[in-house]
């Protein structure tokens, strides 16, 4: 529109559908704001903002082992997902999906399983729409991932 010659276009344009993209990717992942972050011009705009790099906290302890749990594909969900892991060794495993409220939804692994890879299709259909939690429980420890049910 412009309003100094009276005029409105008949068009929509939907610019802002294109960030949430961009929004949802970063809240997935944290890909788009650690990209974000390597830039130097971003680094010199938080100095010049006051901001300091904080280098006197210590890391935590790095998780026991390698066993790995990855997003399930695809991700966001609308009906059945698989997801994915892989163990270190052989033991006892728990592969367990919660929603935002820490209530369990589904237990979709719960037993012995032998080292290597590993797969579960995961059934989301009877699930509302929103975000949660998918937590591997092994010998080595525990992993966790996110995933989005879309309705």
């Amino acid at each position: 529109f412009n309003l100094t010659k009276n005029w409105w276009d008949t068009d929509i344009i939907g610019i802002d559908q294109g960030p949430m993209a961009l929004m949802i990717e970063n809240y997935l992942n944290g890909g788009v704001w650690n990209r974000m972050m390597q830039h130097p011009n971003v680094h010199y705009g938080l100095q010049q903002a006051g901001f300091q790099s904080t280098t006197a906290v210590e890391p935590g302890p790095a998780p026991r082992g390698s066993d790995r749990l990855w997003a399930s594909e695809p991700n966001p969900v609308r009906g059945t997902a698989i997801l994915r892991f892989s163990l270190e060794r052989a033991g006892r495993v728990r592969l367990t999906i919660f929603d935002l409220q820490g209530r369990e939804v589904a237990r979709l692994v719960d037993g012995e399983r032998s080292a290597g890879m590993g797969e579960v299709t995961f059934d989301g259909r009877h699930l509302p729409g929103g975000v949660y939690h998918a937590r591997l429980e092994t010998p080595g420890g525990t992993r966790t991932t996110r995933f989005v049910r879309l309705d």
